[in-house]
């Protein structure tokens, strides 16, 4: 084993509490817990369906199995950054959203042609 997964969780949460006497002897001592040194390659291709949204490998921080990590935090806000770059990438790509809707100007514009041409027939 590489990691040690409670160790990880254990350091993420007291990273940011001021621990004193000592319990703060036994979080330095235990700072040389192994897995530590993991990094994730998000240039890698074989992680993209991960990272790019995939709804068969989603990440759900709402799951009871989801482990917060240093790690794990780095790749959800990676996912939130590709998603909204997906969406605006989408936005200005022919006025379409990521929905697959058009815009709202466009949308206007067809409604209110839709109506002059039934009030130009004298249908209502």
């Amino acid at each position: 084993k590489n990691y040690d997964l409670k160790a990880l969780i254990r350091l993420h949460k007291n990273k940011s509490k001021k621990l004193r006497g000592k319990r703060k002897k036994n979080e330095k001592a235990k700072e040389s817990v192994p897995g530590l040194d993991f990094t994730f390659d998000f240039e890698d291709k074989r992680f993209s369906a991960v990272l790019e949204g995939d709804s068969r490998f989603g990440i759900d921080p709402n799951s009871g199995d989801f482990k917060l990590t240093e790690t794990m935090e780095k790749i959800v806000k990676e996912i939130s950054k590709r998603r909204k770059v997906k969406i605006e990438n989408d936005r200005s790509n022919n006025g379409v959203d990521a929905s697959g809707r058009e815009n709202g100007k466009r949308e206007w514009k067809h409604l209110v042609e839709k109506l002059k041409r039934k009030d130009a027939n004298g249908t209502s």
